[in-house]
């Protein structure tokens, strides 16, 4: 398909990987190897000046909403639970009711309010329409995308270049993840009252939580009580006298039944 040889390049390296006799041997190993480097090339492309740029923005923000489709749909989730605890007003406006009800959200967005939105290859219109029209609207846009041609970065207030190359797929998903780990935790660090939001929401959530030492049963006593052979009772000193000295009463009563036996043979 013509026009289409970006999009459709993902499936040509499953193909020609399934092809190889020896591709198969190091996939694991090398996925892993390309996650790392991914991260690595993020680290160094992301300078202080916007990361801080980014979280200042949050906090400063009246409302966050996050946008994302396809598998960014799943990050855009994962950072609305990160931020929740530490801003007054997070939404994830991800698959919930589709892009018209992400559109109803955000028509009322302006001055004050940040939109995050994240595209990477192989980007869906919906996300990038729906952040175009929040910034028409007056609204700050963060683009976590994954270079300048991005059409998000386009538009945006600020972005935050990620690498997420992926050999067999389109995009890795781990130093994206590790991005907006990183810009929940420095939220958490710069918010106010972050230690006791931290707490109350640990403490109600808890009867939610396993204690993992009460789930495991002691299998050490019941292995011992198992193993562990029945002993006879001993007898205690006292018990021991006490039968040394019925024995001799029982010798007593059989003696007179046979004196009277000898006596009637004397007859």
């Amino acid at each position: 398909m013509r026009g289409f040889e970006a999009t459709l390049a993902p499936v040509e390296r499953l193909r020609s990987a399934q092809e190889s006799l020896a591709a198969g041997d190091d996939v694991v190993d090398a996925s892993l190897e390309q996650a790392a480097n991914n991260l690595h090339l993020t680290r160094t492309a992301i300078d202080n000046a916007a990361a801080e740029a980014a979280v200042e923005a949050i906090l400063a923000a009246r409302r966050v909403f996050v946008l994302g489709a396809g598998t960014s749909a799943f990050l855009a989730g994962l950072m609305e639970h990160g931020l929740m605890a530490y801003h007054d007003n997070v939404q994830s406006l991800a698959f919930i009711g589709g892009p018209s009800h992400a559109a109803r959200r955000l028509f009322n967005c302006g001055e004050g309010d940040l939109v995050i939105g994240i595209a990477f290859p192989r980007y869906v219109d919906d996300t990038i329409e729906l952040a175009r029209r929040a910034a028409t609207r007056g609204a700050r846009v963060l683009a976590l995308t994954d270079g300048p041609r991005s059409p998000l970065a386009q538009f945006a207030d600020l972005s935050l270049f990620v690498r997420s190359e992926r050999r067999l797929a389109a995009n890795a998903d781990a130093a994206v993840l590790a991005v907006i780990e990183a810009l929940c935790d420095a939220v958490a660090y710069r918010a106010k009252r972050s230690v006791k939001a931290a707490a109350e929401v640990t403490e109600f959530v808890l009867p939610w939580l396993t204690d993992p030492l009460s789930a495991v049963p002691n299998t050490a006593a019941k292995a011992s009580t198992k193993t562990s052979p029945t002993k006879a009772p001993t007898a205690t000193p006292t018990q021991a006298s006490g039968e040394a000295a019925r024995e001799p009463a029982r010798t007593a009563v059989a003696k007179p039944g046979a004196t009277q036996a000898k006596s009637k043979l004397k007859r």
